[in-house]
């Protein structure tokens, strides 16, 4: 998750609402994220994939966390050159623990 995260923070760090709303989180649920980190947009970023991760979200309606799912938000966000490298990435990941 790291290597990704990197790749994540510096594009996604100014639209991190955005993105968590994509992935499933609810609205309140990032206004808390929000209270929590007021001056730190990359702390948001972190808290809100954690929440994510933690499946603090109606996972049963967006599905469970996945790559596959970082790559669809990203894109949608219209972040192309960072999904090609999620998928270069998690391709690489995936080879090597073949």
């Amino acid at each position: 998750m790291g290597s990704i995260y990197r790749k994540l923070k510096l594009p996604l760090s100014p639209i991190w609402q955005e993105f968590a709303l994509q992935l499933g989180l609810d609205y309140d649920a990032t206004e808390a994220i929000r209270r929590d980190s007021p001056t730190s947009s990359s702390q948001c970023l972190q808290n809100a994939l954690a929440s994510w991760l933690h499946l603090d979200y109606d996972y049963q309606k967006h599905g469970k966390p996945s790559w596959r799912r970082i790559a669809e938000v990203v894109s949608w966000l219209g972040k192309i050159d960072l999904f090609q490298d999620i998928v270069i990435l998690v391709n690489t990941i995936v080879r090597m623990l073949k």
